[in-house]
């Protein structure tokens, strides 16, 4: 858990990830959340990170969201210095 956390946000460079997070997560978020809701599994392995229960928190659906805007003017940015041919 701790890796797929980390690499969550590393992958975020890419925009497709974004997207299917974002459908990924409001689809099965709940599940997740109440799957992190203890610290411990039956088992007794720990639960590194708890998910925030709110579907627009920033860790779940507004980071995407924040991305994908910055996504947006990195491209409209580049697409103006190769039309200006700079």
């Amino acid at each position: 858990m701790p890796w797929g956390d980390a690499l969550r946000w590393v992958f975020t460079i890419f925009p497709s990830f974004c997207v299917t997070h974002g459908i990924l997560f409001s689809a099965s978020g709940s599940l997740l959340v109440d799957s992190r809701s203890t610290l411990t599994t039956d088992t007794g392995i720990i639960i590194p990170r708890r998910i925030p229960a709110d579907i627009w928190d920033w860790y779940n659906l507004k980071g995407d969201a924040a991305i994908l805007i910055l996504h947006f003017f990195v491209g409209i940015i580049c697409l103006a210095f190769i039309e200006m041919e700079v």
